[in-house]
């Protein structure tokens, strides 16, 4: 978009210093970076987390304490987990707000047409 400065961040590609992330309107990093360079997060009013269902992990859930963001905002396709984590998610960014299902997308024409067939299956241990 035209007009704002973005910063992206590899941990393995670049390490920007201060002057460059606090200069950056937008900085978009991984969970990795974003544990390791606090500063990346603490500086930023607004976050937006993908693939929020794996911030419950003990090191991702730092990202949150460390940001002084108001407005957070989590993305994913599958934020109910199995293990039942989501518990411990919603508390962190609330609850689900938005939700659309493969269905509605594909009939509204964002996702193909798509077809599921179950096959069963015997294993044996090899």
């Amino acid at each position: 978009m035209a007009g704002i400065k973005a910063l992206e961040i590899h941990s393995k590609t670049r390490n920007p210093e201060w002057e460059e992330i606090s200069s950056a309107d937008t900085v978009v990093t991984t969970y990795a970076t974003a544990v390791r360079r606090p500063e990346l997060v603490a500086s930023r009013m607004v976050l937006v987390v993908d693939e929020v269902h794996h911030l419950p992990a003990p090191t991702f859930r730092r990202i949150v304490s460390m940001s002084p963001a108001d407005k957070i905002m989590g993305l994913s396709a599958t934020p109910y987990r199995e293990d039942g984590k989501h518990e411990e998610l919603f508390p962190l960014i609330g609850g689900v707000v938005y939700k659309k299902s493969a269905e509605e997308l594909s009939e509204m024409g964002f996702l193909s047409s798509y077809r599921v067939y179950s096959i069963r299956l015997s294993l044996d241990d090899h």
